[in-house]
């Protein structure tokens, strides 16, 4: 399937927003530039550094707003298909980050409590639990751990016929360790 170099996911139903440290109070639309990146030395900091709906596949979370790669060089994770000869896919793997030749780290974590977790639950949980690679399944949530050490959280999952890829909103926390 040739690649199809999608952007930040936004319409009028999914707005994606982007909320900025020391930026405008009020939301603004993912694809407007934004201010200078917000950081934090703070490792339990809950504050959001970005928060809204992007199209999974190469995703590069430590851009502001993320960016959507047209491959996995520079991707903090992406989204592989398998792609059926009749259309659709039959299923899909997440990625972590490339860690070499041929590899990627277990940056990566399924996130199974019902609730919201804080930057601390998830970035724990990649400690512990990382994977390389996590089928991915609409049901599920993930934790994500960037190459800015910055650690994300997908949910929401929906499947985009048109697209033939899934979608997910994704929140950024800021803090680098």
């Amino acid at each position: 399937m040739p690649d199809k170099g999608w952007d930040v996911f936004s319409d009028k139903d999914s707005p994606a927003t982007a909320q900025v440290k020391d930026g405008p109070t009020s939301t603004q639309e993912s694809a407007r530039p934004s201010s200078a990146p917000a950081t934090s030395s703070n490792p339990g900091s809950n504050e959001v550094r970005w928060s809204g709906t992007v199209n999974l596949t190469y995703l590069d979370l430590d851009s502001l707003p993320p960016r959507v790669l047209s491959s996995n060089t520079g991707a903090t994770t992406w989204v592989s298909y398998d792609y059926k000869a009749s259309g659709g896919f039959e299923k899909a793997t997440l990625y972590g980050l490339g860690g070499g030749f041929f590899t990627t780290k277990p940056t990566i974590a399924l996130w199974n409590a019902p609730t919201t977790p804080t930057r601390q639950q998830c970035a724990d949980l990649i400690s512990t639990r990382g994977a390389e690679t996590i089928p991915v399944d609409r049901a599920n949530s993930y934790c994500v751990k960037t190459a800015a050490n910055r650690v994300a959280y997908l949910t929401g999952l929906t499947l985009d016929n048109d697209l033939q890829a899934y979608t997910a909103t994704v929140t950024v926390w800021a803090a680098t360790q």
